[in-house]
């Protein structure tokens, strides 16, 4: 009986190469390729600057609140988004470009935690402007809307992942029940 086995060998829990063995009915032949100290796995690119401080406050039952503000290439700003108990309110989130501030992509997400990972269908992104529609309403089978749980408080975050070093934009809130 003939035959060979590999495997894959591991140092401190991280791949470092392939054990085999081999055998022909006479002998066994172990080898290996495994480094006993395995190469760093390379350093991913990071995420933007998580945000950090205090949070400008938006109660999403307020109606065509807009402003201006300033973003660094990389930077996440935070705004906390606070819901009431109107379980049929709905509305949506705007970006639009400021003179001079043309062609900046930029990203926008709700998330349960500021700077966390987007909420379903809680983002959206564009070169110049985009629109993110969220609902208090139960979610439908065919959900095109970020739903937001009445009474809960979640964060809006904005970068800009191009265009010049800092750029302005007009953030509007727009609601109705």
């Amino acid at each position: 009986m003939k035959g060979t086995i590999t495997a894959p060998g591991h140092v401190n829990g991280k791949y470092a190469g392939e054990v085999s063995v081999h055998w022909d009915g006479e002998s066994i032949d172990v080898s290996s390729s495994i480094d006993a100290e395995p190469a760093p796995e390379p350093i991913p690119a990071p995420d933007p600057k998580p945000p950090s401080g205090n949070w400008p406050v938006v109660d999403l039952a307020t109606d065509g609140t807009r402003s201006q503000h300033y973003l660094k290439r990389g930077e996440v700003k935070t705004w906390e988004l606070r819901t009431n108990g109107d379980p049929k309110l709905s509305g949506d989130i705007n970006i639009s470009e400021m003179t001079n501030y043309e062609k900046v992509f930029r990203r926008m997400w709700i998330s349960e935690t500021p700077g966390g990972k987007a909420i379903y269908k809680g983002e959206a992104d564009g070169v110049s402007g985009c629109k993110l529609r969220w609902t208090q309403a139960k979610p439908r089978f065919f959900q095109i809307r970020a739903h937001l749980t009445p009474g809960k408080t979640y964060y809006l975050n904005i970068t800009a992942t191009s265009g010049p070093d800092r750029s302005g934009l007009y953030l509007t809130f727009g609601s109705k029940s």
